[in-house]
């Protein structure tokens, strides 16, 4: 049933004022994540919908859904509420996935989710000076009068990022203030995120006592796990289950993707042999965002964090990989994309200047700060595995970084991959890999 919380913030605008209209990012979307869109906005029951808002305001103060202006993310749509004394918040709704299959795999812990990104906010909240929306009504199932898993919290009035001249695009001015502004903060975030730490890998939880603790990975309801070798193993073989999905192929392209997702998991395999034995591998685990990127954020006019969302992939990680926060600010040698690589040495160099305010001594196991991680082969290596740990498809588009972290500077991935898939001893390891077709992941 929707759980309620607090309190109620009177803010001058509304949210919708600076989104986008939805017809003019639905028109060039692809059909079938329009469709999905389209079809969930087409069934919502608007009345339920204010009738749940208005029963989580004191007073009970009558409320209105902006039905013309709507905003979403990859798991929910985002609608405006509108109270007749001005005060507005937003409600999340988790849409279903529609015809896409990938989306429906990733929503069978829909609930766990939900559960844990409650909790993670809370602790955030309590604990930093992160700028988190407040909660106050949620529902983790559809048992509730609107029937839809939701999230009701208070409205943040600003921009994306890039509406205010904050653009991660083909060029990066790094001597742009605002553009250093938002940099510098979401750095000095990273740091105060290290400092939550737990025993264990996995998701926040409420413990029932008025703390919490830390259970399952909550979008893949595994662990909690009590070593990164653990948790870097899973996905390891989780990137092999995912290689090992799909109909036998049936033309020589659809043998050669295949084969290119075979060696991609593999080389994820590979690559965990760097980093599951760090002298950081028994913990404790500090907590990550893990989908930390522009889209997650939201700014005012001079670039300054107002809010950052979406905690619904936040769990413990291990050292290294948290030491970069997303693929848009990786280690610095691990992308051959010059853009990526300008933006990864600008915040770097915001660690390196705000570390000291929270760590004068290094507090990791291994003695190494955590702008050294940030900069560290280990580093980029946990880096890439973790940017692509749901990956739909082992994407072989993103081995030539992780290739040359492994086996050096000059290894081409684009001529060597072909002379280790026609290796017997990688035959051999594909087809066992492929009889984890039916195992549950």
């Amino acid at each position: 049933m929707p759980q309620s919380t607090s309190v109620v913030k009177v803010i001058p605008g509304v949210p919708s004022s600076t989104w986008v209209e939805p017809q003019e990012v639905l028109k060039d979307m692809h059909p079938p994540f329009r469709d999905r869109i389209t079809s969930f906005v087409a069934t919502l029951p608007w009345e339920k919908i204010e009738q749940l808002a208005t029963s989580h305001r004191e007073g009970k103060i009558a409320c209105t859904v902006n039905r013309e202006k709507y905003t979403w993310g990859m798991f929910s749509l985002v609608l405006e509420l509108i109270f007749e004394d001005g005060v507005a918040w937003v409600i999340r709704l988790r849409m279903p996935p529609g015809s896409i299959r990938w989306l429906e795999n990733r929503g069978r812990f829909e609930e766990q989710v939900l559960v844990s990104e409650h909790a993670t906010m809370q602790l955030v909240r309590e604990r930093t000076t992160i700028p988190v929306p407040a909660l106050i009504a949620w529902s983790s199932t559809s048992d509730n009068p609107i029937g839809v898993p939701f999230v009701i919290q208070e409205a943040i009035v600003g921009y994306r990022p890039w509406q205010v001249g904050v653009a991660f695009d083909d060029k990066v001015d790094v001597e742009n203030e605002k553009f250093r502004r938002y940099i510098r903060q979401l750095a000095d975030f990273h740091l105060q995120l290290s400092q939550i730490r737990f025993k264990q890998l996995g998701s926040v939880l409420l413990d029932g006592k008025g703390g919490y603790e830390i259970g399952p990975v909550a979008q893949w309801q595994r662990g909690p796990y009590t070593s990164g070798l653990a948790y870097y193993s899973y996905l390891a073989s989780r990137m092999a289950k995912i290689a090992s999905l799909g109909e036998p192929p049936k033309t020589p392209k659809e043998r050669q993707d295949r084969l290119k997702r075979f060696f991609t998991a593999w080389l994820y395999r590979t690559a965990i042999v760097h980093v599951a034995n760090s002298d950081d591998g028994r913990g404790p685990f500090p907590l990550a965002h893990n989908d930390l990127h522009m889209g997650n954020t939201i700014v005012d006019e001079d670039g300054n964090i107002l809010a950052v969302l979406d905690w619904d992939h936040a769990h413990t990680v291990p050292v290294e990989r948290f030491s970069s926060p997303s693929w848009s600010f990786g280690a610095l040698p691990y992308t051959s994309q010059p853009v990526t690589a300008e933006r990864a040495k600008l915040f770097h160099s915001f660690l390196v200047e705000l570390e000291p305010k929270y760590y004068p001594t290094p507090t990791t196991v291994s003695g190494k700060t955590f702008s050294e991680l940030h900069a560290s082969t280990e580093g980029c290596i946990a880096a890439v595995i973790g940017a692509h740990l749901e990956s739909s498809g082992c994407d072989f588009s993103f081995a030539g970084d992780l290739y040359k972290l492994v086996f050096g500077e000059e290894a081409d991935v684009a001529v060597e991959w072909k002379r280790i898939v026609a290796a017997p001893l990688f035959k051999s390891w594909m087809e066992g890999m492929k009889r984890m077709k039916d195992t549950k992941i």
